[in-house]
């Protein structure tokens, strides 16, 4: 796994965090909505956040101040939805929506 650190070195098992990664970024292609809860944006983990600037469904956040977030999705021309503010919230919206069920 890649150490907690700015430029994520990998010392064990690199081919697999490769094969997770390229997962990853298959997945977010095939999606349309992409919900990120109690995630603090660090751009500088590429390997997370390219992907997502490359999305092209809604960028549905949740957190009590997305200010940073909506910046950063307008930058790179997303969809971006202010789902809710706390993780309760989130879970009664999402579950009331018929199309999530």
């Amino acid at each position: 796994m890649a150490m907690y650190h700015k430029d994520k070195p990998v010392r064990d098992c690199p081919t697999l965090l490769t094969q997770m990664q390229e997962f990853w970024a298959t997945t977010l292609n095939n999606s349309e909505k992409l919900f990120v809860i109690g995630t603090r944006l660090v751009t500088h983990d590429t390997h997370i956040w390219d992907p997502i600037a490359n999305f092209k469904g809604e960028l549905c956040w949740v957190s009590p101040d997305v200010t940073e977030a909506r910046a950063w999705a307008l930058e790179h021309d997303l969809k971006f939805v202010e789902y809710a503010k706390t993780f309760k919230e989130f879970l009664d919206r999402y579950e009331s929506e018929p199309s999530n069920l």
